[in-house]
């Protein structure tokens, strides 16, 4: 096979390779050799579409008589031959040539049967479909590594509309359902896909049962039993400690390797066991919630490009808007100081109980709260039923008194819906901003915060980074190639930067908005509660330019996704659904260590209930009333 004369996508040669084209027209000698005929079609499709090659137009007509040397006998063709680079833009070609027909049906299937072609897998499958689609569907259901394609395209022309690819096939749930348990027993069986089977949520017709699912779970439990047998691979390890440290420290931090370990300060924490002391130590010791952003493992975008998640198949429904490595962290953390408590006879849920029962009536003059902590000595699967409707009482309880400014036990009975935590309102009408996400403002956050921003290498400096830590550190328009300055004079004309000096230094406009626009791209939520007026201000100009739009929900858009991905499967099917395993009593197998980490999941998620609930009340006992800003 020859190397390919050009690197292409999506079956055009891009712009870095217009000089290759040059070089292609200027050495043009006519070939029936199959790739460069297709070279000569890509080179044919820019003369006719780019006026960068508006001088060679005349050779339109003589390149359009040359690619129709191609051979007459498709189906001799060794498609092995074609480069694989080639072999989809091979289909098109065969297409625009009208080269395939009807009539082709029987060489048709014995061709792509012989060289165990994808046909779904061709950008010109619709109109392959259109010939030939029985063919193409017995095709599709022939392979089962196709599942993966299924996988992948979950939207839009594929799946979404009435007349979607996969019903333009004809293919019925039943065959996607035998197609995946036929993956599930090859060899070729990829983990991550078999967990999108795992994960996937029925959005649209197509779903898989329960024993597909099941299956797959399995399979993919035998592979990492049968890798891990067989490959020593390596250790990581991160842990969390409680325990005395010298010179008043707060925590220590070690690293060997790939070991990590943090140790908090217990002599600190012995210092003072109140209830309220142990409940301010989740913020400003341990850093589990932070007032502008809310819970720190949220993380909407990263700066840096991500392999592992380029590489991670998902399923059509999954929940990702989160830091696993700081979750994972967060989670030793908390249960580390879960087990402190016991250790000193304090059952975390009785803090709660304390706060709603006793801290709200006598500090902040609310009255009617009620929570009911669980039997410490109960198991975990017992008290995590308990706590399930104990948080779902709380919902209830902060609907009942934002509504009445009082809580009515009688009607908090009658109440014959639970409350949603995405609709909970708040005392302040204006507590979250959040992106307006349209194309425009996606393009200039990217260009704004992502390394692979056209404005994150900088010729004279190796270390790519992102064009806002470029700014932080100083940087001057002359740094940057001249391909880069049209986006430079688009952030210009948007306000978002200005150039300071003669030598052409680049500062933000407004270093306030880009720092606030920073934190809500990163994490989806920016809370505006105890922000002072020039924060105020500088949101306002973000909202009335179009960036940002008020929330007035008791959680953010990210907090409440976040939410579901915990305790239900209302929105994402890689979701934990800790509130249905306890709630429904099909997990009552797991084992005891199972229900514990549950348990604890829900206990975080009850903390941060306190928080968010407490902030509401505490503005409403200052006030007497809603809050406007």
């Amino acid at each position: 096979m020859s190397e390919p004369t050009f690197y292409i996508h999506k079956n055009i040669i891009p712009p870095h390779e217009y000089h290759k084209v040059i070089s292609f027209i200027e050495s043009y000698k006519p070939s029936v050799n199959i790739n460069y005929l297709i070279e000569t079609y890509l080179v044919l499709k820019l003369l006719k579409a780019e006026k960068e090659f508006a001088v060679f137009k005349h050779l339109i007509s003589i390149f359009s008589n040359y690619i129709k040397n191609f051979p007459e006998s498709i189906f001799d063709i060794n498609y092995e031959e074609i480069n694989i680079f080639y072999r989809d833009v091979f289909w098109e070609l065969l297409l625009f040539l009208n080269r395939l027909s009807k009539d082709d049906a029987k060489n048709f299937e014995l061709y792509i049967t012989k060289y165990k072609i994808q046909i779904i897998m061709l950008s010109s499958s619709s109109k392959l479909i259109q010939l030939f689609p029985e063919i193409v569907k017995n095709n599709f259901l022939s392979i089962p590594e196709n599942i993966e394609f299924f996988l992948n395209h979950q939207k839009g022309k594929y799946i979404d509309s009435s007349n979607g690819l996969f019903i333009k096939l004809g293919v019925t749930n039943q065959d996607i359902n035998d197609l995946a348990k036929r993956y599930c027993e090859s060899d070729l069986a990829n983990p991550n896909y078999l967990q999108s089977i795992v994960d996937y949520k029925k959005l649209s017709q197509y779903s898989f049962e329960d024993d597909v699912k099941l299956l797959s779970k399995r399979t993919i439990d035998r592979f990492w039993e049968e890798h891990f047998e067989s490959n020593d691979g390596f250790v990581y390890s991160q842990g969390v400690g409680i325990a005395p440290l010298s010179d008043g420290q707060l925590y220590s931090f070690e690293s060997k390797g790939l070991n990590y370990r943090i140790t908090f300060n217990k002599t600190v924490l012995d210092e003072n066991h109140d209830f309220s002391t142990l409940l301010n130590h989740f913020i400003y010791i341990f850093n589990f919630f932070d007032y502008d952003t809310g819970l720190p493992w949220l993380v909407r975008n990263q700066e840096t490009f991500s392999f592992s998640k380029l590489f991670s198949s998902k399923s059509n429904a999954d929940y990702t808007d989160f830091d696993d490595n700081l979750k994972f962290q967060y989670s030793l953390l908390f249960r580390a100081y879960f087990y402190y408590l016991k250790d000193n006879n304090i059952d975390l849920e009785e803090i709660i109980s304390w706060y709603f029962n006793v801290y709200l009536k006598e500090e902040l003059g609310v009255q009617g709260f009620h929570f009911y902590n669980s039997n410490k000595e109960s198991s975990y699967y017992e008290r995590g039923k308990s706590v399930i409707s104990e948080m779902d009482s709380i919902l209830d309880q902060y609907e009942m008194f934002f509504k009445y400014m009082k809580i009515d036990p009688e009607l908090l009975e009658m109440k014959s819906r639970s409350s949603s935590y995405e609709k909970l309102d708040s005392f302040l009408e204006k507590k979250f901003i959040k992106l307006v996400r349209n194309k425009e403002n996606v393009d200039l956050f990217s260009m704004l915060f992502s390394n692979q921003s056209i404005l994150s290498h900088i010729p004279s400096n190796n270390n790519i980074q992102t064009f806002f830590r470029h700014v932080q550190g100083g940087i001057s328009v002359n740094d940057f190639d001249e391909y880069q300055k049209c986006a430079i004079e688009l952030l210009i004309k948007k306000d978002i930067i200005e150039i300071v000096d003669e030598g052409g230094a680049i500062k933000f406009k407004n270093p306030r908005e880009i720092n606030i626009l920073y934190k809500l791209w990163k994490t989806g939520t920016y809370c505006l509660f105890y922000r002072k007026e020039p924060n105020l201000n500088a949101v306002e100009q973000l909202v009335k330019k179009g960036i940002c739009t008020y929330s007035n929900k008791l959680f953010s858009e990210a907090e409440s996704n976040y939410l579901s991905y915990i305790l239900d499967d209302k929105k994402y099917g890689n979701g934990l659904k800790i509130r249905n395993k306890f709630a429904h009593g099909k997990f009552s197998y797991l084992t005891e260590e199972q229900h514990m980490k549950n348990y604890l999941e829900l206990l975080q998620i009850l903390v941060f209930y306190v928080i968010r609930i407490n902030d509401e009340l505490d503005f409403f006992a200052e006030s007497g009333k809603p809050i406007t800003l």
